[in-house]
């Protein structure tokens, strides 16, 4: 019932940042990608990514492709960062240990899917295949981490595009 109450949480933040952009929520069609993205008809030139997690919930609005994601931050086992980082994450990662270690995975994590989700692929995209750490903005992709400072850490991924 608390994930159905965040989702919900979710798509209410995500009219009102339409209704602050003019855009009434009520008139626009959402379609779905290939692989389950949700998006605005690609003729209105606004996209969207929604995330939960938590006590947190994340809508992201922009003329460009944009992903968002939220976690809450917790005790991470081996098996999960070789399943989700690249060779140069794990190796950076060796660095921390207990909880600034879960800290720094989450912070690569919430980067990675905010990519894949901006992509339109989401988990489809297989994660240890590429580093959020050695990824310039001039790959075209920018990230805005947030650190809300309650357990929560998230980040916003969006095409480096000036004309967007």
């Amino acid at each position: 019932m608390a994930d159905r109450r965040r989702s919900v949480a979710a798509w209410l933040l995500l009219r009102q940042m339409l209704a602050e952009r003019g855009l009434d929520a009520d008139s626009l069609t959402i379609t779905e990608n290939e692989f389950g993205k949700p998006d605005f008809d690609s003729s209105l030139g606004v996209h969207f990514s929604l995330s939960h997690a938590g006590d947190r919930v994340m809508a992201a609005v922009s003329d460009a492709e944009v992903g968002c994601d939220v976690e809450r931050i917790v005790p991470i086992d081996d098996g999960m960062l070789k399943m989700a980082l690249a060779e140069s994450e794990l190796a950076s990662l060796a660095a921390f240990s207990g909880a600034a270690r879960d800290r720094a995975f989450i912070r690569l994590w919430v980067r990675k899917e905010s990519y894949a989700k901006a992509v339109g692929r989401g988990l489809d995209v297989d994660l240890s295949t590429f580093s959020a750490l050695d990824m310039p903005p001039s790959s075209g992709w920018i990230w805005h981490d947030i650190d809300f400072g309650d357990g929560h850490m998230g980040c916003v991924c969006i095409v480096n595009d000036m004309t967007a």
